[in-house]
């Protein structure tokens, strides 16, 4: 049976935390898009992470994850805009959408490469 890839936009609490650990026991290969360099080289140098649950003694070890930089691959681009304010559709420009949507495609075909 070929294991399954699953891609996670994210790797913060709730990616990691909830849907990462989910689909890594559900026997998927998770493979994280992230924008912190050293969240992405963590990722990787370890082939997963741990997940620490209050309540209980020992951290969980998820492993069968990867990650990638989320960041337009295209040269003299500088990476995709990010911003740390909540933004609805409405407020995004109609460039800044087709941007972020490139560099999810980019991030996208980069996961598909990998296995």
């Amino acid at each position: 049976m070929s294991t399954r890839t699953a891609v996670v936009f994210g790797a913060g609490k709730m990616a990691c935390g909830l849907i990462g650990h989910v689909l890594a026991r559900s026997g998927f290969s998770v493979q994280f898009v992230a924008r912190r360099p050293e969240v992405v080289a963590a990722i990787n140098q370890f082939g997963g992470f741990q997940l620490s649950i209050a309540g209980q003694p020992r951290p969980l070890v998820i492993r069968g994850c990867s990650a990638l930089p989320i960041e337009d691959e295209r040269p003299g681009r500088s990476p995709t805009p990010t911003s740390s304010s909540p933004l609805s559709a409405s407020t995004i420009s109609p460039t800044s959408r087709r941007r972020s949507a490139r560099a999810c495609s980019c991030a996208a075909r980069r996961a598909a490469t990998i296995r």
